[in-house]
């Protein structure tokens, strides 16, 4: 059972490295496979717990940049605040299971070295470049989406 733990750990490091990166895209990458181990439910419950617990790690990294103060506490409460709704929400329909929680506790370590290592990457990334990548990556899936869906396939 252990191995389920490390697989989700690493697919939720290179979900997460991917988001530091370019700022979106864990949630697309994360949910659909998680959502083959998990079931769509707690697929998407887990991916919004995670997404929550990485805009806390980018507040605290980030606070530095933040000139008001009150803006920085009140990113931080908003998030615990929302997530203690949202908790509270899937709780009260049965969806979190302390199995969930167990394995986001468990993705904690590989959110924090995603987000190490995301931004080890950025120090050497050209801009322009990435722009290019992230267009031609969007650009690429969609045809492959809209390939699959053609009358002929």
């Amino acid at each position: 059972m252990w191995y389920f733990y490390i697989l989700i750990g690493l697919l939720v490091f290179f979900a997460f490295t991917v988001r530091v990166i370019t700022g979106f895209g864990s949630a697309m990458i994360l949910t659909p496979v998680l959502s083959l181990f998990l079931g769509p439910k707690h697929a998407v419950i887990i991916t919004i717990l995670m997404e929550s617990a990485m805009a806390v790690v980018f507040i605290v990294k980030e606070k530095l940049n933040f000139e008001i103060w009150h803006i920085f506490v009140g990113g931080i409460a908003g998030i615990i605040v929302i997530d203690i709704i949202t908790l509270a929400s899937f709780s009260i329909s049965g969806y979190v299971t302390v199995d969930l929680l167990l394995l986001l506790i468990y993705s904690i370590p590989f959110l924090l070295i995603a987000y190490v290592v995301g931004k080890y990457i950025l120090t050497f990334t050209h801009p322009e470049k990435l722009k290019r990548i992230i267009l031609f990556t969007t650009l690429f899936a969609g045809v492959i989406a809209i390939w699959n869906f053609l009358p002929w396939w």
